[in-house]
């Protein structure tokens, strides 16, 4: 058996993935697995999964969770992990070299001993096992306050075991590979002193003083600013060792020598795919736009679209297929705009790629106005080829632009940046479903995607045709040969195992979307959780409202920003969707982070919402009177989302016709029985009209099934009659006289209504 809690949490016997079930019983085992052999108290379980405000049926619940994990472990484990209840809590029983994370920490304490020892060769490729084993703990989940701590200590930890291994290189005399590993470390720890001075030692070795003074000035900077503090006494030692180091170098000198170290690399694309599958048509429009780059200016594209469609892959497959038409450097960044902690400032971007041009660290302004005047005058002269990933906003972009010259930069941002470029954004939707069995196939061959088309293809459509998706499931199906695509779809078919179930080490879809998602205000996130209570397959902006108890106006702003952020789908004007992935992303959160108590009203205002909208909708061909006696309606919950619904508008409840089928199945589901039949009740004219018989009889079928459960005698008559009359007009052979006659023999004198003109009569639709 195996437990991983190093990037997502898993549980492996052989090559079996056990069940670990929602989110909170996921935290319940992963708090057990943190401290595994010590008792977890209930009341610690409790803390862990509701640190503001714990529902009544809290520990409830924890038991219950508990149990399900005790017997999910006990289905196969061996006895290799128990959990046992105790008095006050439970504990897990296991050998701890099961657990990655202790095995990492007991690889992480030999390095230190080795490195106490004096042996740095043979700590060596401990610390590199340590640092590329190391992945953010317990990815994916919202972590309570004891897990958030230990979160943390995991990455110090990690921090810790690099800047060791850079002290084992600088003591072999490797600074070179020290300062390869820590560029990208002190970029995201700015405040980190150890790792700056280390930084600085290593420059120091390698002769770039310059390099080391630029790392001083931009550490005092952001000490300065953040903290209100000075520098070290030791980063103070380094800098005038790097400033007496300068002053040995003569000026020319230091000219060739600068000139030499930017000369050796002018591709810095990272690695890109070697079979690109899909997008020909905008990969062609995207080369003949660079091919047709000329120096009357800079040619700049944005490219936008959800997590995980391929921004970055296509950028990267059109940029290396154009670099030999940029012979001056074909540059790249990662701006990282998805977190808000770890975004990459644009000075900071300007000393990359400045860095990357070739320009010496000495010779790199500290201000950003001053570095941006630089890159421009590097740019003018260059033939130079731009990626900017990850972009956050135009804010953070736009310092980075070229102004003249014949750059051309690619942007990829998860939103929609249109301040940029006078031209459109090149958005990305998912693959086209042959497309994404061509990557498929790519993956693990073409040979086992032909011996199971329709496993195959089952397995695209669980994924979406989202690419990363696409490749989460490829690359787990090509590391395990044995396995029959039907069984990775069988497996992704358990809805509580199926996002966890789409990841490949420490990447996902998981924390793919919820980089997207975890920067959003609060009522953003609230609006994009409620995709995941609602049944119908799009939302308008004031069903949205409804459910977010948000006034309108604040409700459309929000849905903008989601929009904009590639979160939610505008199909058309007003009306609005999540991919089917993204959706089950909303409800995993809807379950996680929203108690059973804010969900049940959200709904019940929704379904409030369309009940009075179908009314409206319908008064140019329903009898007012009688359609107010029989659903007996009281005021709307929410008028104010009502006025911009358009009275007898036929071509607004034709949108809606899915939408009412599973906003009726959804009440008669959730416990809103009353709603249920006056939904089906409220839409049946228009069904009959439009000819649409087969929703008559879905929709009133659920719809008596609620009013018997409700024991309301008046609400089954008005079913079994609109029943009914489906039946007489769908299958009068295959109708169950039973029903109609049931109808007739149960129905007050209240229950009847006429058909429209050319219809016939139905005064008493139950005659057939």
């Amino acid at each position: 058996m195996e437990i991983r809690v190093l990037g997502g949490l898993a549980a492996r016997l052989g090559a079996v993935d056990l069940p670990l079930g929602t989110p909170k019983q996921q935290l319940v085992f992963a708090l057990l697995v943190a401290r595994a052999n010590r008792l977890v108290t209930v009341h610690d379980l409790v803390d862990e999964l509701w640190p503001d405000a714990p529902p009544r049926s809290a520990i409830a619940n924890v038991r219950t969770y508990a149990a399900n994990l005790r017997r999910s472990l006990g289905s196969g484990a061996d006895d290799e992990a128990r959990i046992v209840r105790e008095p006050g809590g439970y504990r897990l029983l296991i050998d701890e070299k099961l657990i990655d994370l202790h095995r990492l920490n007991v690889r992480s304490r030999r390095a230190r001993e080795l490195m106490r020892e004096g042996r740095s060769t043979q700590a060596v490729p401990v610390l590199v096992e340590v640092v590329g084993a190391a992945a953010p703990l317990l990815a994916g989940l919202a972590l309570g306050p004891a897990l958030t701590a230990q979160r943390e200590a995991v990455s110090q930890e990690r921090q810790a075991a690099l800047e060791l291994l850079t002290e084992a290189y600088l003591d072999l005399g490797r600074p070179e590979s020290a300062v390869s590993l820590l560029r990208d470390h002190v970029s995201h720890q700015p405040l980190r002193e150890r790792a700056q001075c280390l930084l600085m030692r290593a420059l120091i070795q390698t002769g770039d003083a310059g390099g080391a003074l630029a790392v001083y000035r931009a550490t005092r900077e952001a000490l300065s600013d953040q903290l209100g503090v000075p520098p070290s006494a030791e980063m103070e030692r380094l800098r005038v060792a790097a400033t007496r180091a300068r002053r040995r170098i003569p000026e020319s000198a230091r000219e060739v020598e600068t000139i030499r170290s930017g000369a050796h690399k002018r591709n810095w694309l990272p690695r890109t795919v070697m079979d690109f599958v899909g997008r020909e048509e905008m990969v062609d429009r995207l080369l003949c736009e660079v091919r047709e780059a000329s120096g009357q200016g800079p040619t700049i594209r944005v490219i936008d679209g959800m997590a995980g469609c391929g921004k970055t892959t296509l950028a990267l497959h059109v940029a290396s297929r154009s670099a030999e038409r940029f012979p001056d450097g074909q540059l790249f960044v990662d701006l990282r705009g998805h977190s808000t902690r770890t975004r990459m400032r644009p000075a900071v971007a300007l000393d990359t790629l400045l860095h990357q041009l070739g320009v010496p660290a000495g010779r790199i302004p500290l201000e950003l106005p001053d570095r941006q005047e630089m890159w421009r005058r590097e740019l003018a002269a260059r033939s130079v080829l731009v990626v900017l990933d990850n972009a956050a906003d135009s804010r953070q972009v736009e310092p980075l632009l070229p102004v003249s010259g014949s750059a051309v930069v690619l942007v990829t941002s998860r939103r929609r940046l249109l301040a940029l470029t006078e031209r459109p954004p090149v958005s990305l939707a998912v693959l086209a479903e042959a497309e994404a069995l061509e990557l498929l196939a790519t993956l693990i061959g073409s040979g086992r995607v032909a011996a199971e088309p329709e496993a195959a293809r089952q397995l695209v459509d669980i994924c979406g045709c989202l690419p990363l998706a696409v490749g989460l499931a490829g690359t787990r199906l090509a590391h395990r040969p044995d396995w029959r695509i039907a069984d990775l779809v069988d497996r992704l078919s358990h809805r509580s195992i199926f996002l966890p179930g789409l990841r490949a080490e420490a990447r996902s879809v998981v924390e793919a979307f919820a980089e997207s998602y975890e920067p959003l205000d609060e009522a953003c996130r609230k609006a994009f959780r409620s995709f995941g209570l609602a049944a119908g397959n799009h939302l308008d902006t004031a069903m949205v409202a409804a459910l977010t108890d948000l006034p309108l106006r604040d409700a459309a702003d929000v849905l903008d920003e989601l929009v904009d952020r590639h979160l939610v789908q505008e199909t058309s004007a007003g009306r609005y969707r999540l991919h089917d992935l993204m959706r089950r992303y909303a409800a995993e959160l809807a379950r996680q982070e929203d108690e059973p108590t804010t969900g049940r009203p959200a709904i019940r205002n929704l379904l409030d919402h369309v009940l009075h909208s179908v009314v409206r909708a319908s008064a140019s061909i329903e009898d007012g009177q009688v359609l107010a006696q029989h659903l007996r309606l009281g005021e709307p919950l929410r008028p104010d989302l009502l006025a911009g619904r358009v009275d007898r508008d036929l071509d607004w409840l034709e949108e809606q016709r899915s939408n009412l089928d599973a906003f009726v199945r959804q009440a008669a589901d959730q416990g809103h029985e009353p709603m249920a039949w006056r939904l089906a009740r409220a839409g049946w004219r228009f069904f009959y009209i439009r000819g649409y018989f087969d929703d008559i009889s879905a929709t009133h079928a659920v719809g008596l099934a609620a009013a018997q459960r409700c024991g309301d005698r008046h609400a089954v008559a008005l079913m079994h009659n609109y029943l009914a009359s489906a039946c007489v007009r769908t299958a009068p052979t295959r109708t169950p006289r039973h029903t109609c006659t049931r109808s007739c023999r149960s129905s007050p004198g209240s229950v009847t209504n006429r058909a429209p003109s050319g219809h016939g009569s139905t005064s008493a639709p139950c005659t057939g």
